[in-house]
């Protein structure tokens, strides 16, 4: 009799199965357990053990929910009006990638990930590949991912790198919380592993000492590589952290641009695109697109952090570029104070500097390369330049004041702008008197700017 009891008193207050509010496939997640092909759940963790593909819906707020992609699996995934967050105070990542995973991520509807403390968003840590692009049909496809304390938003966690992240299109908001973890890229003590955006709007933004596509925060983590090939791409470093680069103390690793618009913004000591605080520039390399890059306070624009952090190497031979340093920095080369800098080497391009402050001086390779700017085309539309020989003329937009910034040797050029004949004649980095008709600050190495019509 009091066994019966007690097994009655047992049975009630043990809650019954029910769905969690989140479906794979058009099945529903039930708390007492469930699963299909390729898939399991067990709360809280939706387990993903097969190629797919899974489409997975709904929301859940509370933490029963977290998707896991099994070791070693290549698996196709839909995340369609997704919801998925944990607690504040939780240590759970809601959506992660095991070792050797590979994911391609399709983005129907609007998705949000949000995971605890030490953990990414979307957690893609080293060894794990993940794509991101929108699901057929549905170019508004969205995913915003925070990670917490120590987190990125995606990339990897806290003490881990970023694995390989590559973005072909969606609208993708991804930024790391409180401090340390990059917008994507690594999580504290993490480097920023290999991101590629070809596509898509990216906003990525840094928790404090994180960058806002880069690397986490501790001393000598990296930036790791960052190709940006097309998109629309902003960038925003938390303070100490790069735009593009290095978290706080971190290198600013590799950076390639060969297209799209990216906007890079330096947190408070960092480079707008290079190193975080104290960080060097590493190597940039731009060929395309429309790039603007601006430190923080004591950053360089393009190259080193504050605090005397180094300018890197960089090569521009094509795009429109506009490289804006803080004060005591350079726009191109290192943070306010510094003396080391790389070589920058510009033999394409209009390059604005903020204040034509470029550490060292700039050449083609072969000799030094001085600022002609040319006046007169319409406000921010694009320039056709031939008759310039190997010098590079991919993606060239006038500014807002209609102008265009060439980087051209000693010697007479002729050329054609949109149509229309130019003759920029540079002799000893001075031009001739009839055509100067305005004086520019002085560039470092005793280069001038100055205005041609």
């Amino acid at each position: 009799m009091f066994a019966a009891a007690l097994a009655v008193v047992f049975a009630a207050s043990v809650a019954p199965a029910a769905p969690v509010g989140v479906s794979v496939n058009g099945v529903e997640l039930d708390s007492g357990g469930s699963g299909d092909v390729g898939w399991t759940y067990v709360s809280p963790t939706l387990r993903l053990t097969n190629a797919g593909p899974f489409t997975i819906s709904g929301e859940n707020t509370t933490g029963a929910v977290r998707v896991v992609v099994a070791a070693g699996v290549t698996s196709e995934v839909t995340v369609s009006n997704l919801t998925l967050m944990v607690a504040t105070n939780s240590t759970l990542c809601v959506f992660s990638l095991e070792t050797n995973a590979v994911v391609s991520l399709f983005l129907a509807g609007t998705n949000t990930l949000t995971s605890g403390n030490g953990r990414a968003g979307l957690e893609v840590a080293g060894g794990r590949t993940l794509s991101i692009t929108n699901a057929p049909g549905d170019d508004a496809g969205t995913l915003t991912a925070s990670g917490g304390e120590g987190g990125a938003g995606i990339g990897g966690n806290n003490d881990n790198a970023c694995g390989t992240v590559t973005i072909n299109g969606g609208q993708i908001f991804a930024s790391g919380r409180g401090n340390y973890g990059a917008g994507i890229g690594g999580g504290r003590n993490g480097a920023g592993g290999t991101i590629t955006i070809n596509g898509g709007t990216v906003t990525a933004t840094g928790a404090r000492h994180g960058a806002g596509i880069g690397g986490g925060y501790y001393y000598q983590e990296v930036g790791g590589t960052v190709t940006i090939n097309g998109g629309v791409v902003t960038a925003t470093g938390g303070r100490n952290g790069a735009g593009i680069g290095g978290g706080g103390n971190g290198q600013g690793g590799t950076v390639i641009i060969s297209g799209g618009a990216v906007t890079a913004q330096g947190g408070t000591y960092g480079a707008g695109i290079g190193g975080g605080q104290a960080g060097a520039g590493e190597n940039v390399t731009i060929s395309g697109g429309t790039v603007t890059a601006t430190g923080g306070s004591g950053g360089a624009g393009i190259g080193g952090g504050s605090y005397s952090g180094a300018g890197g190497n960089v090569t521009i031979s094509g795009g429109t570029v506009t490289a804006i340093g803080s004060s005591n920095a350079k726009d191109i080369g290192p943070g306010n104070n510094g003396t080391v800098s790389g070589a920058n080497i510009f033999t394409g391009g209009s390059i604005r500097l903020g204040a034509s402050l470029a550490f060292h001086a700039p050449s083609n390779a072969t000799e030094q390369v001085f600022c002609a700017t040319l006046t007169g085309f319409a406000p921010n539309g694009p320039v056709t330049l031939t008759g310039l020989g190997a010098y590079g003329v991919n993606d060239i937009y006038a500014d807002g004041d209609g102008c265009i910034y060439l980087w051209l040797p000693n010697g007479t050029h002729t050329f054609q702008a949109n149509g229309n004949a130019r003759t920029v004649t540079i002799a000893n980095g001075v031009g001739p008197t009839g055509v100067m008709v305005r004086r520019r600050n002085r560039l470092s190495g005793g280069s001038s700017c100055w205005m041609e019509f």
